[in-house]
């Protein structure tokens, strides 16, 4: 399953321009940027599609990013883990990074400065680091295979039954446990003009999850 540029700044709360700066970097006369997501790279002439690991990596930096997170600090984090711990592909959609993140981004804290981001423990035994609430938040709502990588996400809660696995449904938003798309929920809603409340009755769901579909997956 492949997802677009804009399909994955509207899943993750951010702009295209965004995300593709993050994939490909950026550069003008005055400003150059670094990707973070620099093995992303691809030929000129090909178009940009990114897997659900690419959209789970990009919907927890975004996450970093709206809690005042440098983006260098992340870019730094993601190069150290691919750097240390080869075996962890994907480093910010595996979630064994609750487990390592804390320390690596201490290491970040400590060369680069700033406002930290790992959180203190402290520990008898030496200080120990976790990563902040919000990004354990933002992991919780991914299930992961045996191998901790991300393969099935909840973007509004798990006690809203929206998903998005990229197993079923073509990949886009379903109602967990059927095979009802977020499009058959939007094009009810903008193009018949159907309420929501009239489309979770006739579905037999709760309203609030066609108000969620409705609200993450307008029509592109």
């Amino acid at each position: 399953m492949a997802y677009t540029v804009t399909e994955a700044a509207r899943y993750a709360g951010t702009s295209p321009a965004t995300v593709r700066r993050w994939i490909e970097g950026y550069e003008n006369r005055d400003r150059h940027m670094e990707p973070v997501f620099a093995e992303k790279a691809r030929a000129v002439d090909e178009p940009l599609r990114l897997s659900f690991l690419d959209l789970a990596e990009i919907v927890v930096v975004a996450t970093f990013t709206r809690h005042g997170g440098r983006l260098n600090k992340m870019r730094q984090a993601r190069r150290h883990v691919l750097s240390e711990h080869p075996d962890l592909d994907y480093p910010f959609a595996n979630l064994r990074l609750k487990q390592l993140g804390g320390e690596v981004l201490h290491i970040i804290d400590n060369e680069m400065g700033g406002k930290a981001i790992a959180i203190s423990l402290g520990g008898a035994e030496g200080e120990q680091h976790s990563l902040p609430g919000y990004a354990e938040d933002a992991l919780d709502l991914f299930d992961a295979d045996p191998f901790g990588l991300a393969e099935r996400w909840y973007p509004y809660g798990r006690d809203i039954d929206v998903v998005l696995d990229p197993r079923f449904g073509g990949g886009r938003l379903t109602i967990a446990g059927t095979a009802i798309r977020s499009e058959t929920i939007t094009t009810r809603f903008f193009e018949y003009g159907e309420t929501l409340d009239y489309i979770a009755n006739d579905l037999g769901v709760e309203r609030a999850t066609t108000e969620a579909l409705v609200r993450l997956a307008r029509p592109v």
